[in-house]
């Protein structure tokens, strides 16, 4: 039979691991990598940011590889850490190319050619819509698009999105 201290002690044992706090450093996140939604790595951790007013994570700066600019994703992107990776909850619009862009009426318009970024955020400035072969693309501002999830949901007619004479 056990005695009192034994089953004492043993009783701290499990309290200490019931509460023990799950944490991570910021160091060891460097380096890590960034997986999206659909399992896909978007990059590398590259620098995590805190709130200065609520000491809490704020986003993190993502390495998207040698030619690829930095991308900041906002704590709200991020849905967990393990694994030694950090998963997220909404993807980057940077894995919109390919995407198909529908109107305001939902008739196909094209596809996600390019993205162009409000600086590193994962805001979008416009899309360059793809409308098939032989065609001028198209060119939707940030304010047109009214959804993105698997497709891009555009709020405008695809008559109001200007043709790109360049491409």
């Amino acid at each position: 039979m056990a005695t009192l201290r034994e089953v004492g002690q043993h009783e701290r044992k499990n309290v200490r691991r019931e509460h023990k706090p799950v944490m991570v450093s910021a160091s060891e996140l460097i380096g890590n990598r960034v997986i999206g939604v659909n399992g896909e790595v978007v990059g590398k951790v590259k620098n995590i940011y805190l709130s200065k007013t609520e000491l809490k994570v704020a986003g993190v700066a993502v390495d998207k590889g040698s030619f690829a600019p930095e991308l900041f994703l906002d704590a709200a992107y991020l849905k967990e850490l393990r694994d030694g990776a950090v998963y997220l909850s909404i993807s980057p619009v940077t894995e919109l190319r390919g995407a198909k862009v529908f109107d305001v009426n939902g008739k196909l318009v094209g596809k996600v050619r390019q993205i162009q970024q409000v600086g590193n955020t994962n805001d979008i400035a416009h899309l360059v819509i793809d409308t098939g072969v032989l065609k001028k693309n198209l060119l939707a501002r940030g304010h047109h698009v009214a959804h993105v999830g698997k497709n891009v949901h555009l709020n405008i007619p695809r008559s109001e999105c200007p043709r790109l004479e360049e491409d």
